[in-house]
């Protein structure tokens, strides 16, 4: 089974996630909570678009994007930790994902401790992570994806399905989809597990 989703940031503005809810295209969605792409921050829309969705009754992720300087084991735990800070208190029926998409191409064995340090880091602190990059530009260019099997992936493939990742549970399919209450574009995405049953199930990302 599978279950349609999109992804969301300060990009997309105002949204109304009731209108979201009532529309029936979506079954959950992944927020930005922020990044260190510049700086350290927390995306300014996160706080209402998680508030907003789970008043809609909208299963909700969260991902926190790395800036281009995480390229060791130290620097991924040190962005876990800030990403940590940023959720701390809340309940994610989807996984809290780490989004790795800006560290060089030539840097992939530095790229892939920090990726590792990141994702331990989450997981000693009860969270289900996983790793997102596009499938050929993160995964295959960035990322030493040999080492990175005990991880889930989220990949962004559009137009057609993942070729360089084989085993993920997200695919992120578009960024130019369109869903009532949301004015301008939004990435689509389709979950391929019952993340919710999951977390509740091993207690994880707050349950």
């Amino acid at each position: 089974m599978s279950y349609k989703g999109i992804d969301v940031s300060r990009w997309q503005s105002e949204i109304d996630w009731q209108k979201v809810a009532r529309s029936g295209v979506v079954d959950f969605a992944i927020i930005k909570a922020g990044g260190s792409d510049d700086g350290f921050y927390t995306d300014s829309y996160f706080e209402r678009n998680y508030a907003g969705a789970k008043a809609a009754g909208i299963p909700v992720g969260a991902y926190y994007i790395v800036g281009p300087r995480c390229q060791t084991r130290v620097d991924g735990r040190f962005d876990a930790q800030r990403f940590i800070q940023i959720i701390a208190g809340k309940k994610f029926e989807y996984p809290v994902v780490l989004d790795f998409e800006l560290p060089p191409t030539w840097s992939r064995a530095g790229n892939t401790d920090a990726a590792i340090g990141f994702c331990d880091e989450m997981e000693s602190a009860g969270f289900y992570v996983s790793i997102y990059a596009s499938d050929i530009s993160g995964f295959m260019d960035r990322l030493e994806l040999s080492r990175l099997g005990q991880f889930d992936k989220w990949v962004a493939s559009y137009g057609r399905e993942p070729q360089h990742v084989k085993v993920y549970g997200m695919w992120q399919t578009s960024d130019s989809g369109s869903v009532p209450g949301i004015r301008k574009a939004v990435d689509t995405d389709i979950a391929y597990h019952n993340f919710p049953e999951i977390m509740k199930r091993k207690h994880l990302n707050g349950y």
